[in-house]
């Protein structure tokens, strides 16, 4: 058997082949091991990938996609004036792989493997699917790129004289030239198991090499602003030769830097060589790298490993080279990242290494938060314009920073006394006040040196969870120890624990994190078990009831309680409609209810701040005469007062038998926070995946009242 492994990435797609001798190695497109995924439309209708590509985009740049990965989601692109399927878009450089492997091979490969994201949806892998089609690979499997990254990290530990045990759990963190995403996978009987995962769509080496441009805009560029301008938005040829040879240069230094102290950028039209070294650049990518360490945090916390760390985490992807990534990552999580010489080719290698699936390996439906993507209804949109650049978030420029402030001339000796005295009876006033107010806090809240006591009394909701505080004690005699009574009601489909959900207290401008004990009790789905909240203060705690719970951390959406019943953030579910019912195609939806939330009602994963989940329960039944029937997020969507639609992020769906019924399935949206009041929907469809034109639609009304 002669196979093919194909890594389709946002910048670069990577391939390996096997021989008939079992050897796996790295496919050569002119003698590099990276090919563009740029296409470029020609007039006559041809479909130039890679370098030859690029090069013809000097001419004609609108008939150029640099990143067709990026537009999966766009049906058509614009190129040249002509709308083009974005299958055939992909299918590009996927046909270019698959003919170089042949050449390679010296027959066609019998068997292709195709990685993509573990976090794509039926309807982005779909889409891969019919691009592999129309590039002609044959027969193709699908795989989950983590999954891929494991398996080769596994055949590395077995040459290595060790093993991954059963049990396992890798962080395969996949930084690549234009996205970045992390996944926690678990080593399984046959393979391996996503348990986790998370991305970010405007984090990744082309954004590094922006934040090294604003840098050099910010130094030379400052000098002749209007100059530097027209290197960045050239109008002619030789403009854009000479922007595209910048643009290669802060690249090549960017991958210096991760093996050098410094390096040298050539600013063509300064005459200048601009020196950078690796310092500047890490302050520059800082903020970059920060967010997806934060996201590791995040992913981590969602599989339930927010204080026991991973057994390996395997970095993956060119620009996980820079050295900062590792050091950071050692820094926030005590593990040592395992990286490989070239970590651009450990997806297609490692993707030869899966046992070769029947089907794809599905996607976690944990891989959240991702939002579900907009639909326009109707016919094709007009001619798209000229894509924005992604927001940049690089370090204030100095030049916006506030002007240090002027020493006023200095005054003679008796002024300065006259109002050092001033001072002095102002301090002592201030000092007098705060020992009234804090004796005055002992009076209300209980001696600051003794035990304090509050009964709380309040419910927050968070993370698939209803939280109640009960009693919250302070004893400064007992280790400094602040608990607080809670009980946990588990609102979601699976049995857990609230060990994930990131809490913390805060009182006087001080924040300390709090763990529950039991911290290996799991609660029953549905039922309550009661916990104590505890945390460990390094300050005395003046006035307990002045203090907050807060639960939450980073970009989530968050819940809080003042002790003393003041500020509260509840966040608690509210219906929407209940008994609604509809029907399509033999598929019959009954006792339809829909809640919004602040978390994942399927799995417990609290939203991102601004957006809110709409989660929707109902019961099905299949009345039809073919094979059973699949609930899957391609039947659902969900029609906004504005009549957009917004796909699912999760479905809690089954495989409906014929003439039977599966109870308490769901389905869950997010929209942007605050809900909007207006007239929505719950639309069903029935494809006919044999001919997508013959579908129906029918939907399930409700409407959302204003406030």
């Amino acid at each position: 058997m002669r196979r093919l492994g194909i890594d389709f990435g946002t910048t670069h797609t990577v391939a390996a082949v096997e021989d008939v001798d079992g050897a796996v190695r790295p496919l050569l497109f002119d003698a590099s091991p990276l090919l563009l995924s740029a296409v470029y439309a020609e007039s006559g209708g041809v479909l130039l990938t890679g370098r030859d590509a690029e090069r013809s985009a000097l001419h004609d740049p609108g008939r150029y996609e640099p990143n067709p990965k990026l537009r999966i989601d766009d049906g058509r692109i614009l190129l040249g004036g002509a709308e083009i399927d974005v299958e055939d878009v992909i299918a590009a450089p996927l046909r270019r792989v698959h003919a170089e492997a042949g050449r390679h091979l010296g027959t066609p490969p019998t068997d292709v493997v195709l990685t993509c994201p573990a976090s794509w949806a039926a309807q982005r892998r779909e889409v891969l699917f019919r691009a592999a089609e129309r590039a002609g690979l044959g027969r193709v499997h699908l795989v989950p790129e983590p999954v891929a990254a494991a398996s080769f990290h596994a055949g590395l530990a077995e040459r290595s004289t060790s093993s991954v045990r059963e049990g396992s759990r890798l962080v395969v963190f996949d930084l690549g030239g234009g996205t970045f995403d992390v996944s926690v996978v678990r080593r399984a009987v046959t393979g391996w198991d996503v348990v986790a995962t998370g991305g970010l769509g405007d984090v990744g080496g082309i954004d590094l090499d922006a934040a090294i441009v604003e840098h050099l805009g910010r130094t030379v560029g400052a000098r002749e602003p209007r100059r530097w301008r027209r290197l960045l938005s050239p109008t002619d040829d030789p403009g854009r030769r000479a922007l595209r040879a910048f643009n290669d240069d802060v690249r090549g230094a960017k991958e210096q830097l991760s093996r050098a102290p410094s390096a040298v950028i050539r600013v063509p039209g300064f005459d200048v060589e601009a020196y950078v070294s690796r310092e500047e650049f890490e302050a520059v990518a800082l903020p970059w790298l920060n967010r997806t360490v934060d996201l590791v945090a995040d992913v981590l916390g969602g599989a339930g490993m927010r204080r026991n760390g991973p057994d390996a985490l395997v970095l993956v992807g060119g620009s996980s080279r820079i050295p900062l990534v590792a050091t950071l990552l050692h820094r926030r999580f005590g593990v040592a990242p395992v990286l490989v010489d070239q970590p651009e080719l450990v997806v297609a290698l490692g993707s030869l290494r899966v046992p070769v699936p029947t089907a794809l390996i599905e996607a976690p439906s944990d891989a959240w938060p991702v939002e579900g993507t907009p639909i326009t209804p109707g016919p094709p949109p007009p001619a798209p314009q000229p894509r924005q650049q992604r927001p940049r978030r690089p370090p204030r420029p100095r030049h916006l920073q506030p002007e240090p402030r002027q020493s006023p001339p200095r005054q003679p000796v008796a002024a300065r006394w006259g109002r050092t005295a001033a001072a002095t009876a102002v301090l002592l006033l201030v000092v007098a006040l705060l020992a009234w107010y804090s004796n005055r806090d002992a009076r209300q809240g209980g001696n600051v040196t003794g035990k304090q006591q509050v009964d709380v009394g309040k419910s927050v909701w968070y993370g698939g969870f209803e939280l109640r505080f009960g009693r919250a004690t302070y004893d400064p005699g007992a280790g400094n120890a602040l608990t607080v009574k809670t009980t946990v009601r588990n609102l979601g489909r699976e049995d857990r624990g609230p060990g994930a959900v990131p809490v913390s207290v805060s009182f006087g401008g001080r924040s300390y994190d709090g763990r529950f004990s039991p911290d290996d009790q799991e609660v029953v789905a549905g039922s309550a078990v009661d916990f104590e909240l505890r945390f460990t203060p390094l300050d005395p705690v003046p006035n307990l009831k002045g203090a907050t719970l807060t639960l939450g951390d980073n970009d989530v959406l968050k819940a809080k309680v003042r002790l003393d019943g003041g500020e509260l953030v509840a966040l608690e579910p509210k219906p929407l409609f209940r008994g609604g019912a509809q029907s399509v195609r033999s598929l019959y939806f009954t006792n339809v209810a829909c809640t919004t939330y602040g978390f994942d009602p399927v799995l417990g994963r609290q939203v991102r701040d601004g957006n809110v989940a709409i989660g929707c329960s109902f019961d099905a039944e299949y009345k039809g005469e073919s094979f059973d029937r699949p609930i899957t997020g391609d039947v659902f969507r969900l029609v906004l007062p504005d009549g957009n639609l917004r796909a699912p992020v999760n479905v809690a769906g089954a495989s409906v038998p014929k003439d039977g019924a599966e109870r308490n399935l769901g389905v869950v949206f997010v929209v942007p926070a605050p809900l909007a009041a207006g007239r929505y929907a719950l639309r069903l469809n029935a494809i006919n995946r044999f001919n997508e034109d013959e579908h129906v639609n029918a939907d399930i009304p409700f409407t959302v009242q204003a406030g």
